[in-house]
């Protein structure tokens, strides 16, 4: 927040933080549009509008103000500004009355200087280039001025921000900003008047306004702050630039936008945006395209382009060009099938806008036909249908998990989502375990993309969105893309539809329909048995076994305990997705639900008839969400102390490596999902509890020979972990007959620790927080599944003249881990003094121009682990001669263009063996030639 004030000459300033704002609109025709209460009026200037919202809490204020003056003036060591050689005593406290013509003023202030803070010299000087005193009411100006400049509306956040000067002003740190303060503290001021105004117009949402006067005698009532105004002020006709036409001009057909005039101010460097306030005419070039009304709102009719035009009393002023794109619904001109050689299309007629678009639709799958393996495991597929072959080791083996962002609370599971509501969203996760690693791309196919949608791009990854656009019934199918004969079909029924009762069993009072879904699912909806009548609390089982095979108890039937007046508790298990409509009807006696599931299942229309909501309490776990609306459904309360009856699995201990976690042995209740040390579940533990860090690498200190140089060959030798037997700090030995293409002394590899253990005190973590260790700034991008851990990446450094960047594999604080996976774009941009870099092993991507123009750089080992490489990454490293390159993950489209243009014409590159062919032909157009 910045503030500055005027008293007798002393200007100040104020900086602090900031909180958010809530957005004001754009269009504001319907505002009420204020006069300028103030005088006198100025030449030479316009009146231009401001739209936003005054904010008042005068009473509080003026209550604030006053113990402020209060504070100073008890306080025994607070100097008199009217003699700052005494100090102010009890006796020179007299309390501040209001003034409503000072506040008249201040508002009108408040508008005016929120708009002049960084466009004129100073938020005190005028927009009409008049003296900041000038402005009267009723007679009546000001003695002394604050501003304060900030992000909420709230008067006492700009009071407090005059206040914190008294430090300074007790110590006589005169050069400090003192001024604010000591004109609330000021024995002479009698009255104040303080305005806020909020508009995003201004640099500063927020701008409070206070006067003060040592007059007497005063009005002192206190004025209402209208909100959605437009204030008219006054602005010198030398800053207006002209007009602007502000809105969307891009628009689909069948929706609206509004273009609003506004006034451009340029003053210097700075400009401005404020409300013309002329009655303006629309009209648009091509009403056939899109039409405007009197207000300035565009409505797309048709594709194409229109210009709208507005004018006052007949004389144009501003003009924009509007484009509409056709969204209607098209038919099917023709089709053309793709095959496995070439691509289909689909030829879409608009007859609204009398349009032919033609969409491609790509090749399918080669239906690839395999051998018998050879030596080296590879099989010769052959297509089907053109012929095409290829040599590999295909995939064989793959499995799909599911998870329906709505209705799947235990993360992803290996069976389809039984019930997939319109505005839901599917996640697919596939594994392919097997073959290739770089032929294990996935397709999926929608048999109607406008029930249900499926991405362009299917990856090896959880969140694969599908999106259930509406209601119906669509095939989904899944397959290897090089091995299209191992596809898998899945039938997806969005909306209501109906089970087939497969079984059925009474226990205990309790009655189980086992219903297959479309999709062959299996799973048990409960209900009372027809000739029980149950009574106290019910609990019902997270599994019902019939003829040996156990159910998961998923749903609530219709009417599954209508009229049970005689039950007054339930117990529900995590395994509740679904309560039917009329479950709980008449259920008089009902006054707790303990719920386990950790999102709150589906609840259908009308499940609480003749249940007294203010007797009922639902019981959830601390970490549930998602049950407010079914609490607030039937006004009932919730409380986060449900109590589980545990169901444990056992988990073995894993020792860790040098890199990789391992963990304690542990319970996991399948239930509340929470940990135990112990089978009797009396030590709880957490997450973070179970985790074994890291060991760390114990490397050598000295050299091991990986290749033994030749008359004719460079070899190659590095420091090698004593534990896992990793390397590090490569370098090459020279041809025993002196030749070398790599580095022939040895100086450009670096030599210092890796140091992928780094401490640092942090004691909570979000995603999106930031932290700096030894010089170099991180961001956390995610949390590592089933941890309490976190992935960061590498954004830069505290300066641009540093010479060696290290970046660590793990960074360990007293209570997270942060696996460093990415270095960000632009993070060493033009470190052109930047001589080593050490990357750590579980870094997976390097953004784009993250290295560009380090022109000092001459060696980089990019880790086993690297998956991308952006563009323009290591662009115009013009000293870059010994490029290592260990991983096997990079693929043709994950090393983004030029990302090695304009390196040394003599760089050393060694990549892996089996990827010498690949990494050749696709670096090639990256700037790099492989050798």
């Amino acid at each position: 927040m910045k503030t500055r004030t005027i008293i007798t000459g002393i200007a100040a300033f104020l900086l602090t933080l900031s909180v958010t704002l809530t957005s004001l609109p754009t269009a504001v025709h319907a505002a009420a549009i204020l006069d300028v209460p103030i005088t006198p009026t100025a030449t030479d200037c316009s009146l231009l509008g401001v739209y936003g919202s005054y904010f008042s809490q005068a009473q509080m204020a003026l209550d604030e103000v006053n113990a402020i003056r209060k504070d100073a003036c008890e306080s025994g060591n607070v100097p008199d500004p009217r003699d700052e050689s005494r100090m102010l005593t009890p006796e020179d406290y007299t309390p501040l009355k209001w003034s409503r013509d000072l506040e008249s003023v201040a508002k009108i202030r408040a508008v005016e200087a929120g708009i002049a803070y960084a466009f004129m010299d100073s938020g005190h000087d005028r927009l009409n280039n008049e003296n900041t005193m000038s402005i009267q009411y009723n007679g009546i100006a000001s003695s002394s001025e604050n501003l304060s400049y900030y992000y909420q509306a709230d008067m006492i956040e700009g009071i407090l921000l005059w206040a914190s000067e008294k430090p300074d002003w007790v110590a006589q740190n005169l050069e400090k900003t003192t001024g604010h303060y000591t004109s609330l503290i000021n024995p002479n001021f009698k009255y104040i008047g303080l305005g806020g105004f909020e508009t995003t117009a201004a640099k500063y949402p927020d701008t409070l306004a206070g006067e003060l006067s040592a007059k007497d005698g005063l009005d002192e009532t206190m004025q209402d702050a209208p909100s959605d105004v437009m204030q008219k002020i006054e602005v010198s006709n030398s800053y207006i630039d002209g007009y602007v036409l502000e809105g969307n001009t891009s628009i689909d057909t069948d929706t609206s936008t509004t273009l609003v005039p506004k006034v451009k101010l340029v003053r210097n460097r700075a400009i401005r945006y404020l409300w013309a306030l002329d009655t303006f005419t629309f009209t648009s070039s091509d009403p056939r395209v899109a039409t405007v009304s009197d207000s300035g709102v565009v409505t797309g009719l048709r594709g194409g382009t229109t210009t709208i035009t507005t004018s006052v009393d007949g004389v144009e002023k501003i003009s924009a060009t509007v484009t509409v794109s056709c969204k209607h619904t098209r038919t099917l001109s023709s089709h053309t099938p793709p095959t496995c050689s070439s691509a289909g299309s689909d030829v879409l007629y608009c007859s609204i806008c009398d349009d032919t678009i033609t969409q491609s639709i790509p090749t399918t799958a080669h239906d690839y036909v395999y051998g018998n393996a050879n030596a080296d495991g590879k099989q010769t597929g052959k297509c089907s249908v053109c012929g095409d072959t290829i040599c590999i080791a295909p995939p064989t083996n793959y499995s799909i998990t599911w998870k329906n962002n709505k209705l799947t609370s235990n993360g992803f599971v290996k069976t389809f989502p039984a019930d997939n509501p319109v505005g839901s969203i599917i996640y697919c996760w596939p594994n392919v375990t097997n073959g290739d690693s770089d032929y294990q791309e996935m397709v999926i196919e929608t048999s109607d993309a406008s029930i249900l949608s499926v991405p362009d791009s299917f990856e090896n990854i959880p969140y694969n969105e599908l999106q259930v656009l509406r209601p119906g019934t669509v095939t989904l199918t899944i397959y290897p893309k090089y091995n299209v004969r191992l596809k898998t079909t899945f039938t997806v029924k969005v909306g209501e539809y109906e089970h087939t009762i497969v079984a059925s069993a009474t226990q205990n009072g309790l009655n189980y329909a086992i219903r297959q879904d479309a999709n062959g699912r299996c799973t048990a909806y409960v209900s009372a048995s027809p000739t029980s009548t149950l009574s106290g609390k019910i609990k019902v089982p997270h599994t019902i076994t019939i003829n040996d095979t156990a159910y998961d108890v998923t749903a609530l039937d219709k009417n599954a305990f209508a009229g049970q007046s005689q039950i007054t508790a339930f117990q529900f298990p995590k395994t509740l997705e679904k309560i039917e409509s009329g479950a709980f009807t008449d259920c008089t006696g009902l006054t707790n639900i303990t719920f386990l599931s950790t999102t709150a299942p589906v609840v259908l229309d009308d499940i609480w008839s003749g249940v007294n909501g203010s007797n009922l309490t639902l019981s959830i776990l601390s970490y549930a969400s998602n049950y407010s609306p079914i609490a607030d459904s039937i006004g009932a309360a919730v409380t986060r102390d449900a109590a589980c009856d545990h169901i444990l699995t056992y988990h073995k201990a894993v020792a860790p490596t040098c890199q990789n976690i391992g963990n304690i042995a542990y319970y996991l209740c399948d239930e509340c999902y929470k940990l135990f040390e112990d089978e009797a579940c009396t030590k709880p533990i957490s997450w973070s509890d179970t985790t074994l860090l890291p060991l760390g690498h114990d490397w050598d200190t000295e050299f091991t020979i990986d290749i033994a140089p030749t008359a004719t060959s460079d070899g190659e030798k590095s420091i090698h972990c004593k534990r896992c037997g990793d390397k590090r700090d490569f370098v090459t030995i020279p041809a025993k007959s002196g030749s070398s293409s790599g580095n022939t002394d040895g100086n450009d590899g670096y030599y210092g620790d890796e140091n992928d253990d780094y401490d640092l005190d942090i004691s909570s973590a979000e995603i999106g927080d930031t932290f700096t260790l030894h010089g170099l700034h991180y961001k956390i991008t995610s949390k590592l599944k089933g941890t309490e851990n976190y992935a960061v990446s590498c954004t830069g450094a505290d300066s641009k003249k540093i010479t060696s960047v290290t970046i660590p594999a793990i960074i360990h604080t007293n209570e997270y881990s942060y696996k460093v996976t990415k270095i960000e774009k632009k993070a060493f941009y033009k470190y052109t003094k930047l001589k080593t870099v050490s990357l750590g092993t579980n870094l997976t991507a390097i953004g784009a121009n993250a290295f560009y123009g380090c022109t000092s750089l001459k060696k980089i080992v990019l880790p086993k682990n690297i998956k991308s490489i952006g563009t323009r990454a290591f662009y115009k490293c013009s000293t870059l001669k010994t490029i290592k390159i260990k991983s096997n993950l990079l693929k043709k489209n994950s090393v983004g263009k030029q990302a090695f243009t304009n390196i040394s014409k003599k760089v050393s590159v060694t990549v892996p063996a089996k990827k010498k062919a690949a990494y050749r032909k696709w670096f090639k157009s990256k700037g790099l030639k492989i050798k």
